[in-house]
């Protein structure tokens, strides 16, 4: 974790977390004063089965309530005007329009999807 936060400052800043998992990476960063994070883990969408049920041991084992599991797709999620200080994506790069960043060097479209999203 310090290397990953190295140089990072989470106190009081809001975190998105892409492709979270159980929700490790932000429960540590809710550790370290992270004032609110959003752990997105699409169990469903063909990430690892159980995340949800992590996520929800280790919340109520550190009795944390700024950390909320969004079982969606980075493509589904809705920040409803909400904006982040820090986005992380570790190892998570299937959790982002996979088909499209294969392509972003050889087409158009898929730039273009990705431009889309705010």
């Amino acid at each position: 974790m310090k290397t990953l936060f190295k140089k990072v400052t989470l106190e009081n800043r809001r975190v998105l977390d892409i492709g979270g998992g159980g929700g490790l990476h932000s429960f540590y960063a809710a550790c370290m004063g992270a004032k609110e994070i959003i752990c997105l883990e699409p169990e469903t969408e063909g990430s690892r089965s159980g995340m949800g049920a992590k996520f929800r041991k280790l919340s109520e084992t550190l009795g944390d309530n700024q950390v909320r599991f969004e079982p969606v797709t980075f493509q589904a999620f809705e920040p409803a005007g909400e904006q982040f200080d820090i986005i992380l994506l570790h190892k998570s790069i299937n959790h982002l329009d996979e088909t499209a960043c294969i392509n972003l060097l050889n087409s158009e479209v898929p730039k273009a999807i990705y431009m889309e999203k705010p």
